[in-house]
């Protein structure tokens, strides 16, 4: 069976469009400027299961396609030096935060890892209805639910509590201690501005 990464060049070959490890969820309330919660494991879950039945079912243009159709430029990461996909990759994430699209957990991916999930696999997905209304929509790269982001989700990301819920919920598989993301992306990464409080009333 070919691993979600490789999914994209069998997908063109065949004709069809490629498939997704589909880790986007919106943040409940869709108004703070603060950087999503960390979900608990079940939540991750359910979040996966409503974004297949989202996706599978929706005619909307993918974000790639929408990137392209607004001038933004998707070369292969294959034919980008480091310098280049670095700029390429910046570029990308403000054109998605232009548009109300917003990526979270990216701190242990390197640059040309995180550019390359997103041309190969996390862009195809239609774009969120969420965004017309207004409301951030968060591209979560921990938040596939598939083992490697469960993974990487309780290794660099997982607060104590959703930790212990995981191990008490799957007391035979092994849990890695929490370490320290190799980068420090997520701080500088765009967030949605918080709704302006109207003045107060006076007397």
């Amino acid at each position: 069976m070919a691993s979600p990464r490789s999914q994209r060049s069998q997908a063109e070959t065949q004709g069809g469009r490629p498939k997704s490890r589909r880790p986007a969820k919106t943040k409940s309330g869709g108004t703070s400027a603060d950087p999503a919660p960390q979900p608990a494991f079940d939540d991750i879950l359910a979040q996966f299961r409503h974004e297949i039945e989202r996706c599978d079912n929706s005619d909307q243009p993918t974000l790639f396609e929408t990137l392209i159709s607004r001038g933004v430029q998707m070369p292969s990461p294959k034919s980008l030096t480091d310098e280049e996909l670095s700029s390429r990759l910046k570029e990308v994430i403000h054109a998605l935060a232009r548009f109300g699209v917003y990526l979270t957990s990216t701190d242990h991916l390197s640059d040309r890892q995180l550019y390359a999930a997103l041309w190969t696999d996390v862009l195809h997905v239609p774009g969120p209805a969420a965004t017309a209304r207004g409301e951030p929509f968060f591209l979560d790269m921990v938040g596939s639910g598939f083992a490697e982001d469960i993974v990487n989700w309780l290794r660099y990301y997982a607060d104590d509590e959703s930790r212990a819920l995981w191990q008490a919920s799957f007391p035979d598989e092994p849990i890695l201690p929490r370490e320290k993301p190799p980068f420090d992306r997520d701080r500088h990464l765009p967030r949605p501005k918080a709704p302006r409080r109207p003045p107060p009333k006076k007397g």
